[in-house]
């Protein structure tokens, strides 16, 4: 039974003989899997780890079968610039801004300031203009948020 600290033994020990087997057997160019088949008792993890310690030199690794695609670059193709069509200013937002609660899906996303509530709480007031249905927010904020270049 092991106790701990002990160290598992194995039965396996690196000979000179099977040393000059797996030498032979690298230089040959068999792989790691191949050559632990041929030493009984040996892993393909274990012909690798002694490798290593041994320094031999890394098999060179033929081209594959199938070379992985080499794409070409692509041109970056820019979008249309489509210029909007204002035809007067947009509206500064009326009012006061209004709360997130009475806030709703048609009212624009864009905060106006903050109030204190009566709980000491901070809270974010809304612009109270209605929102373009395609966007987040009132033309007027819009305008402010979004680059007039399509960017």
């Amino acid at each position: 039974m092991l106790e701990v600290g002990m160290a598992l033994k194995t039965d396996k020990v690196w000979t000179p003989a099977t040393v000059e087997l797996l030498k032979r057997l690298w230089e040959e160019g068999l792989s790691a899997a191949q050559i632990s088949s041929q030493i009984p008792g040996s892993t393909r993890n274990s012909i690798i780890g002694k490798r290593h310690r041994l320094g031999l030199p890394t098999h060179k690794q033929a081209p594959s079968q199938n070379p992985l695609r080499i794409r070409a670059k692509r041109e970056r193709v820019m979008p249309e610039f489509k210029p909007q069509i204002v035809l007067s200013p947009p509206e500064a937002p009326q009012g006061e801004g209004i709360p997130f609660m009475k806030a709703n899906s048609s009212t624009c996303r864009s905060v106006e300031g903050y109030e204190v509530n009566s709980k000491g709480h901070t809270l974010a007031l809304f612009c109270s203009n209605p929102k373009s249905l395609e966007a987040s927010f009132c033309a007027f904020h819009q305008n402010i948020y979004y680059r007039k270049d399509g960017r």
